[in-house]
């Protein structure tokens, strides 16, 4: 407390003002503009790094090792507690959640796919499964946080933090989560469930094929409440391919992984999109039925919507163009191998690359040849050719 008596002056009469004021160093403001630049520095070379150690490091592989997963959650909830409220605010946002957690796992899930090999896409497909568990179980959560800003702050921080846990090689916290959640607690549960709903889904499509009032169906979705609808539509897209990709992960082969890989990359993007236009267009009737129909489309191998999905939209738009040519070749090789006989194999495969060797040299010598350019008329034709020829002057 201020004592009264320094509020006079020296006859003792009230002052008009004080001269008592709070130095800059006992004030709680720590620059907020350098404070504020220095996040943003502080958060782009951890982009820069996160980004970097995808490209570059190999996955740890569900290797659980207790200390490293802890400091990892304690010094990213230490640095997230050290930044700027201006910044943090627009990092743990939902446009920052949609980067980290959807668009940069698309993209790396775009260029797993258009690689040779699956094991890549078995990665990434680990992740979309830890990722869509939680995204649709705690859908409710986003609702709270619309009314509380408390939880709105905390959870947006977490979903970052576990996003990046799960995506992160060095934690590699999807391979993690599968290993000893997902595989032992959840696919015994979601296999036999997988391949009734596989039935089901078969009979109902032919079922929908063959009717002649589909509108009916579709006057019945309709007519129904638009958080329903889009809960109903959510579910479709999410809860089967969820249980589908636990039982591709489980089994041995590759393919199934791929093929449930490019649909998370193709509905994830859809997700997206509705999520962005219902906020425009959610009132008009048909939009979540058009988004289910969609959704359908990407997810039935009748249909195999998202590959081409993928292969017209998404490799165009990332560049992946030769990198699925080289898949592409490389599945053709794999094929034609499964009818040569052991023996012949070694051969065969090198008749084959010498084949395309060879065309590659020509191609080579043939494009070489058209960048010659021409001589001119009157330097060809005249005496001074051949001598400028034979002194090398002349390419």
């Amino acid at each position: 407390e201020i004592d009264p008596s320094c509020l006079t002056t020296n006859n003792g009469s009230p002052s008009q003002s004080t001269d008592f004021q709070i130095s800059p160093s006992m004030s709680d403001e720590r620059s907020p503009s350098i404070y504020v630049a220095f996040s943003w520095i502080g958060i782009a070379a951890a982009g820069v790094f996160c980004v970097e150690s995808t490209r570059r490091l190999h996955r740890a592989g569900p290797h659980f090792v207790l200390w490293k997963h802890a400091a990892f959650f304690a010094g990213a909830a230490f640095a997230a507690a050290l930044v700027a409220d201006e910044v943090r605010s627009v990092v743990f946002s939902p446009v920052g959640i949609c980067i980290v957690g959807t668009i940069f796992p698309v993209y790396q899930s775009i260029v797993a796919i258009a690689t040779p090999g699956t094991g890549d896409d078995t990665s990434w497909l680990q992740y979309w499964i830890a990722m869509g568990i939680v995204r649709y179980t705690t859908e409710w959560v986003d609702d709270i946080g619309t009314r509380s800003e408390m939880v709105k702050e905390y959870w947006y921080e977490f979903e970052m933090i576990y996003f990046l846990w799960l995506l992160l090689p060095f934690t590699d916290g999807a391979a993690v989560t599968f290993k000893y959640i997902t595989e032992p607690i959840i696919a015994p549960i979601v296999t036999p469930l997988a391949k009734k709903c596989d039935g089901w889904i078969n009979r109902a499509v032919l079922i929908v094929i063959n009717a002649s009032h589909l509108w009916i169906l579709w006057a019945a979705f309709v007519i129904l409440d638009a958080d329903l609808k889009k809960f109903i539509a959510i579910s479709v897209g999410t809860v089967f391919p969820i249980m589908s990709s636990i039982v591709a992960v489980c089994t041995p082969a590759g393919e199934d992984d791929t093929y449930w890989l490019t649909y998370w990359a193709s509905y994830s993007l859809l997700f997206l999109l509705m999520d962005f236009l219902e906020n425009f267009l959610g009132k008009i009737p048909g939009f979540y039925s058009i988004f289910l129909f969609t959704t359908v489309y990407l997810m039935l191998p009748l249909f195999r919507g998202a590959e081409e999905v993928y292969r017209k939209i998404l490799v165009p738009l990332t560049g992946q163009q030769e990198m699925l040519l080289l898949r592409d070749a490389e599945n053709v090789k794999k094929q034609l191998m499964k009818d040569v006989p052991v023996e012949h194999q070694a051969r065969i495969r090198k008749s084959i690359a010498e084949s395309f060797l060879n065309e590659a040299n020509e191609d080579e010598a043939e494009q070489n040849n058209s960048e010659r350019k021409p001589l001119p008329v009157d330097l060809e034709q005249s005496g001074r050719y051949q001598s400028l020829v034979e002194k090398g002057n002349l390419a």
